[in-house]
Order: C-alpha cells, then structure tokens, then sequence
C-alpha cells in the first residue's frame, strides 16, 4: 500500500496538536532533526520528545500549525 507524503505530514499535525508523543515518534526517524530559521535546535528522537513533552507540559494547549496549500 503506498502512503502519500501529505498524508504523514497530516497525521504528524494531528498527532502532535492531540499531544499524542507516542504516534509521533513512531513516524519520526531516530536521528530526527528539527531546524528553526536554517539553525539547527533539537537533535534525535528522544531528546526532541523531552523537549515537546516540556513544551506540552508548560502550555496544556499548545498546537502546530503548518501553512500552505497541504495543510487543508
């Protein structure tokens, strides 16, 4: 069964905005790196889980939002 890109990148979104760490990091890869402005802040799959897990605990209702044509 071939799986569409956008339709990861709209199961992410929706996993993360549900807080949902677990169906998140199961589709990340564990060298997972994450770039803010072309600089790199987070690196690897569970230091970047302790950081959203600190995100989520700091902000209960706090949601990612991805802009442009994919994200409807």
């Amino acid at each position: 069964m071939h799986v569409k890109p956008v339709d990861v990148v709209r199961k992410l979104g929706q996993a993360w905005n549900k807080h949902d760490l677990d169906t998140v990091y199961g589709l990340l890869h564990e060298d997972y790196r994450e770039h803010v402005n072309g600089k790199l802040v987070k690196q690897g799959r569970d230091a970047t889980r302790a950081a959203d897990r600190a995100i989520y605990d700091a902000v209960p209702d706090y949601r990612r939002r991805a802009l442009g044509d994919h994200a409807s």
